[in-house]
């Protein structure tokens, strides 16, 4: 939702009003940031949940060639 400031402050004449309106768009805005703020670390929370699963199944891959790596060289070191 975006918020045309200007346009929403450019039609009026009255000061009080103008003051009225400055603020509620202030607190508009405010608001607007504080939900983008917490939309982007949900984004930035998922992002590493989704990159540290990525590792922990690399790893994973890892162990289980080393293992077999070991298997093999311990069939070697009995035979």
């Amino acid at each position: 939702m975006s918020i045309d400031v200007t346009r929403q402050l450019a039609k009026v004449e009255n000061p009080e009003v103008y003051q009225q309106r400055l603020h509620k768009l202030q607190v508009r805005c405010v608001q607007e940031i504080r939900l983008l703020n917490k939309k982007l670390n949900e984004f930035h929370q998922q992002a590493c949940r989704h990159t540290l699963q990525q590792r922990i199944q690399e790893l994973q891959q890892r162990q289980r060639f080393y293992q077999t790596q070991l298997a093999g060289l311990e069939q070697c070191a009995l035979g």
